[in-house]
């Protein structure tokens, strides 16, 4: 439990490390277009020709609509509440806890389906649920928390899959999940 919760951790630093990238990239943008303003007022301070000082006003008011939309986008994400691990935390143990219900009793497919997603990115096919994981190698839908490098061997699965290996049709294979 503890190597998921600190592939959860990195997971939650990358992505508010990513959200200060986004917030330093606004800033930067709104920045060089409230220069771009000022250097059109300027322009327009010196020509003389209406038809001239009319496109330049039309410029003007292209950068003061992106500078509006770039403000309102920061806003947005300052209002944002922050995200509190302990509720994260709290949803995690009580899906590890649950998780035989959750994925193999569950009543609700689209809810079944729902819980699968946490654990996956993209759907098994048909092999891989009659057959079940042959190798760690194998898994390639799986969710990026779960194939963070955290444990020893490199990631949260064990060096066989995710389930113990038992003989199948074809060769070696492990049990599916029930």
């Amino acid at each position: 439990m503890e190597a998921l919760e600190q592939a959860v951790l990195k997971e939650l630093d990358k992505r508010m490390a990513s959200e200060r990238q986004d917030e330093a990239t606004i800033e930067t943008r709104i920045s060089a277009l409230k220069a771009e303003a000022r250097m059109t007022v300027d322009k327009i301070k010196v020509l003389s020709s209406e038809t001239a000082i009319k496109y330049m006003e039309e410029d003007l008011m292209k950068t003061e609509a992106q500078i509006a939309n770039l403000q309102s986008q920061k806003e947005a994400a300052l209002q944002e509440k922050p995200t509190d691990i302990r509720v994260i935390f709290a949803y995690l143990n009580f899906f590890v806890a649950h998780l035989e219900y959750l994925l193999l009793k569950q009543i609700d497919p689209l809810k079944k389906a729902n819980f699968f997603g946490v654990l996956f990115r993209m759907a098994p096919t048909y092999e891989d649920l009659v057959c079940g994981t042959q190798s760690i190698d194998q898994i390639t839908g799986l969710s990026e928390v779960f194939s963070l490098a955290n444990s020893a061997q490199g990631n949260l699965e064990g060096h066989l899959g995710l389930e113990p290996r038992t003989p199948c049709l074809r060769g070696r294979c492990s049990n599916q999940l029930s």
